[in-house]
């Protein structure tokens, strides 16, 4: 699905048809998803997707102990930097693809370290490499990261910022901690903050950051607008100091003329305040005056922090924005910043760093920024903002939610689910593509097939779409008071670690592939074309939501600093001076919704060419319990051992198709080889003439048919290993459709020999009972069963039975 429309001002130097410049919204040249992957395997497209890996599943996942929020990469050192929910940070050094062995990288569980490290040794055939490896762990901030960058263009540091209020600094080469500054100052108009344009103001740290290399370190971070609770206090308070207000002007006048001295009448001595009441009155005025003079910075600034002499007060306030930042990012070779807020403003603007005499006692607003070369960056490449399409957005009554940058273009994600090309010549309006769920709508009931999903498939991706609005995921954690006109803030500390995580977009090192998290995968966009050439991960996309994603071009085995050193500071020549276009180790890492895991991409698809006998332990490898897994990976690496201990009975069971002649007619079911110890219970019973004249006993119409009790009640049936037997449950094969084949039970692990077909949906049965089968043939035969009457007790008033089962 490649849900793309074109700007005339791209599409009328073309020739071709209309659809050429349709391709990423999924309708692309091709018809389908398997033509969109092989266009990116086009002679034309290899060269330059050298560094871009476009294989259907990823290489290697690792885990964090919360969900995966943030992720971030050194191109210069080779590290990947990821950060979680709970504030954890993690450092991972890129190694090479080349299959050696290895173990599972240190993490905080050990059992979960013995797993993997055990499974990968069990087979050096079925393990795979690793691509990367785990350095070193810092539990950084208290609760969720608000950003996690590393900074441009040299990639030496790395800064995280937290809702503790704190930003820590990274040294990459290193993997060590440079630096920290408290800038939470809630508590800042109590005293401890001297100087600057923040004296006096306070202000909420942001989701937004850019690191900047000069002289200096620098770091800009976005402020935040409030959320509703904040706002509700921030009312309260204004209210009070009204009121306070209101009463000191009633009281004002008796306090001008207190001079009795020509009454007659002795009142004697006014009474005096004792010391508890003169400290209450004190705190009281002190409290009044704090909150009298100290406001909040408007949301829409911009802060400028220094990381080198690590000051908590803010440099600058750079205050472009009306509105909440949604969006920000650095251009490393221009030297610019593109940002854009909640209203739908776009500015391209240039920072200045250093305080100059003119501007040091005021450091608010354009002040801090130039439009011309003044030594800071490229001239900006308008004359006057309206000439440009920066208030395309605002016209459409949208606004941006990432964006990413290449040397001539900026991609703009925005809340309408449109992609907006612009070129920097003149900040133009290029191309847009559409991925609302419309154009999948529209393309789905158009190609029964489109994507490999079939409507079943679509249907439950979508829920997973409207989940991710739920958490405002794709609306950057802002709403809009509908009364008051007040932005927002969504999501705050407390929130689950999805709503942390954030949506984001990038360009190859050339500019010329958009890489764009898709709900089939991720979309590598030529931008020149207007092509889908490729889908990463198509085949992870059914489990796997795609949202962040990071590339990291160049080989792993280069000493890349040295290097850039011999290249005079030029990445490109690191990336393509070899000219080599083997595929080289070159990752590309990406996060996915509400996973406490993130995944690597490499050039090797380890799961293209698996033999059945592999199959199932590669698959579990390459998931690394790193950490101290919950109860679905102990699952899973019980379920690996237990293939390894029973490898030789598993190469018994070759059975793929099972037919039950009933007495209503045939049905055909797929057997999964995923779940193979259920697998052979189904086949050995079989065999064995065990289902022969066993009954249909339990009928639901809109639910499920259930046979497999030699009884005939409900209440028998055993494994063939006598006894029950453990469930199998796999996060791929759930309840999502009808006709698919399950195992009955009475609570975990008490697997028998009764099973089911549904005939609806049924997804709340899912991590309950193990599913290892689908029907494929006499749906017709299952929905006739279905129909036959039954009592009170869903028992069938009518016999059906299995007359036997016929395998294949």
């Amino acid at each position: 699905m490649d849900s793309l429309s074109s700007s005339s001002s791209s599409s009328s130097s073309s020739s071709s048809s209309k659809k050429r410049h349709r391709p990423p919204d999924d309708d692309t040249s091709s018809s389908s998803a398997a033509a969109a992957a092989d266009a990116g395997r086009d002679k034309n497209n290899a060269p330059l997707l050298q560094d871009v890996p476009t294989t259907d599943h990823y290489h290697v996942s690792y885990m964090h102990r919360r969900t995966v929020t943030h992720c971030s990469t050194s191109h210069r050192h080779g590290y990947v930097i990821t950060g979680s929910a709970d504030g954890v940070v993690k450092f991972w050094k890129r190694t090479s693809t080349s299959n050696v062995p290895t173990v599972a990288p240190p993490g905080g569980g050990a059992s979960g370290i013995a797993i993997a490290t055990d499974r990968a040794a069990s087979s050096s055939s079925a393990a795979p490499s690793r691509c990367i490896e785990f350095v070193k762990s810092y539990s950084s901030h208290v609760g969720p990261l608000l950003a996690l960058v590393t900074s441009q263009p040299n990639g030496d540091s790395a800064a995280s910022v937290g809702y503790d209020g704190s930003i820590k600094f990274y040294d990459v080469a290193t993997f060590d901690v440079g630096g920290m500054i408290r800038a939470e100052n809630e508590n800042a108009c109590r005293g401890g903050l001297s100087g600057g344009d923040t004296k006096g103001r306070r202000f909420r740290l942001g989701r937004h950051a850019a690191l900047i290399e000069r002289e200096d370190l620098y770091l800009l971070i976005s402020t935040r607008a409030p959320t509703r609770e904040e706002a509700q206090d921030e009312a309260r308070r204004a209210k009070d100091r009204s009121e306070r207000g209101r009463q000191q002007a009633v009281l004002e006048p008796s306090r001008v003329n207190n001079d009795d001295s020509d009454d007659d009448d002795d009142d004697g001595p006014l009474p005096r305040l004792t010391n508890d009441a003169m400290k209450d009155e004190q705190h009281a005025l002190s409290t009044e005056d704090i909150d009298d003079g100290c406001e909040f910075v408007p949301p829409g600034s911009i802060l400028l922090f220094s990381g080198t002499s690590l000051s908590s007060e803010p440099l600058r306030v750079f205050t472009h924005h009306a509105a909440p930042i949604t969006a920000m990012t650095f251009h490393p070779s221009r030297k610019w910043i593109v940002s854009g807020d909640a209203s739908g403003v776009l500015e391209v603007w240039i920072p200045t760093f250093s305080l100059s005499s003119s501007s040091s006692s005021s450091t608010t607003g354009n002040e801090g920024c130039s439009s011309s070369n003044n030594g800071h960056g490229a001239p900006l490449p308008f004359g006057s903002k309206f000439d440009t399409d920066l208030y395309a957005l605002m016209r459409k009554k949208t606004y941006a939610i990432d964006i990413a940058l290449s040397v001539v273009n900026f991609a703009v994600y925005s809340s309408d689910r449109k992609i907006r090309l612009f070129s920097f010549d003149g900040c133009k309006l290029v191309c847009i593509y559409d991925e609302r769920m419309q154009v999948y709508d529209k393309i789905l009931s158009s190609k029964s097939s489109a994507f490999g999903m079939d409507a079943i498939e679509y249907g439950k991706r979508a829920a997973l779409e409207r989940e991710m609005d739920d958490a405002y995921l794709l609306s950057g954690a802002i709403s809009q008071n509908s009364s008051t006109r007040q932005y927002l803030s969504t999501v705050t500390s407390a929130s689950e670690g999805g709503y942390h995580q954030r949506f984001n977009m990038t360009f190859d090192d050339t500019g010329t592939y958009l890489l764009l998290p898709t709900i089939v995968g991720i979309k590598v966009i030529n931008v020149l074309t207007h092509r889908v050439v490729a889908t990463v991960g198509m085949g992870d996309a059914s489990a796997l939501r795609f949202v962040q994603i990071c590339l990291c071009p160049g080989d792993a085995r280069i000493d890349q600093q040295m290097q850039l050193a011999r290249s005079g500071g030029s990445s490109v020549a690191i990336i393509h001076g070899g000219g080599n276009d083997a595929p080289n180790d070159s990752l590309l890492i990406a996060l996915a919704y509400g996973k406490r895991r993130f995944y690597a991409f490499s050039h090797r698809d380890l799961l293209s060419d698996m033999d059945v006998e592999s199959d199932e332990r590669i698959i579990l490898a390459r998931d690394v319990l790193n950490e101290a897994p919950d109860a679905s990976d102990l699952l899973e690496a019980s379920l690996g051992r237990s293939n390894d201990d029973n490898h030789s009975t598993s190469k018994m069971t070759t059975a793929s198709r099972a037919v039950l002649r009933t007495t209503h007619g045939d049905i055909v079911i797929k057997l999964f080889k995923d779940t193979p110890r259920t697998m052979q219970n189904f086949v050995g019973h079989s065999q064995s003439g065990y289902y022969d004249n066993v009954i249909f006993h339990r009928i639901i119409p809109g639910f499920m048919i259930q046979t497999g009790d030699p009884l005939g009640d409900g209440t028998g049936g055993e494994s063939i290993w006598g006894g029950e037997f453990e469930d199998e449950i796999r996060r791929d094969l759930r309840h999502d459709r009808p006709f698919t084949v399950s195992m009955a039970n009475a609570g975990p692990n008490t697997n028998g020999s009764q099973f089911f077909i549904t005939t609806v949906p049924t997804p709340w049965l899912d991590n309950k009972h193990t599913v290892f089968g689908r029907v494929v043939g006499g749906m017709e035969v299952v929905m006739a069963i279905e129909s036959v009457k039954t009592d009170e007790l869903d028992r069938p008033l009518s016999e059906v039975k299995i007359l036997s089962i016929d395998l294949s």
